[in-house]
């Protein structure tokens, strides 16, 4: 996971969809803990010591029920533990949640208010990726909708499905398309074709769905369906 970005991603679901104070630091709490393990897949952690990391005094029904929020919302995989065995945690990227929620049921030139931020406002904006992001969206609607025109706010999904910051050595921040992103882009993009549902709230769903099995590439996903599809 890269830090920062998880936390602008999950800044970002909380102010469309705010959980409890609780639920928000015990994400904070899971994520501080995760960090110190090096980005463990999943951890272990008893009920005693998850309620001393919240730093307060709180009660186990309190933490429970804030763990429960963010199970909820998809933020956490939570596997209960048995006697002398810790319970299992695995955070839910954020980030990857988040991209390809910034798109469902858009409506021509809706700008989705709340949720949807101006790209040039984010660190590490160029107008190279605007002009990227563009010929990207130009693409997309050539291959896969080509009886169409894209509008503003369609590049603008575009935009934010691919994009990804990074803080840099020196402070600044550099914020890129990576290949592999373009590359699920277009794959949820087929996919929605081969259901005959070439339109965002399907496109959507198939990001959120790859973002929740922890698949980053094409390669991976192929794999997955080849699983899937193994008697």
């Amino acid at each position: 996971m890269k830090y920062l970005s998880e936390i602008n991603a999950f800044e970002r679901r909380m102010r469309r969809a705010p959980l409890s104070v609780n639920a928000q630091l015990l994400w904070y709490k899971l994520m501080q803990f995760d960090n110190r393990l090096n980005w463990e897949p999943q951890f272990q952690i008893d009920n005693n010591r998850l309620c001393y990391l919240f730093g307060t005094k709180i009660s186990k029904s309190v933490m429970t029920a804030a763990r429960a929020e963010l199970i909820e919302d998809g933020l956490l995989i939570f596997t209960p533990g048995v006697r002398g065995k810790p319970s299992t945690y695995r955070l839910v990227s954020v980030e990857g949640l988040e991209a390809p929620e910034l798109a469902p049921d858009l409506e021509p030139g809706d700008f989705l208010g709340e949720v949807r931020e101006d790209p040039t406002t984010y660190f590490g904006y160029t107008e190279a990726l605007s002009l990227e992001a563009q010929e990207i969206t130009e693409k997309l609607w050539a291959e896969f909708l080509p009886s169409e025109k894209p509008t503003p706010g369609d590049v603008r999904d575009v935009f934010f499905c691919l994009m990804h910051q990074e803080r840099k050595e020196d402070g600044t921040f550099e914020m890129t398309f990576p290949e592999d992103r373009k590359g699920l882009l277009a794959y949820a993009f087929d996919q929605a074709r081969q259901r005959g549902a070439v339109n965002w709230k399907y496109v959507s769903a198939v990001l959120r769905r790859l973002g929740q099995r922890g698949i980053n590439t094409v390669e991976e996903a192929r794999d997955y369906e080849d699983t899937r599809r193994t008697p």
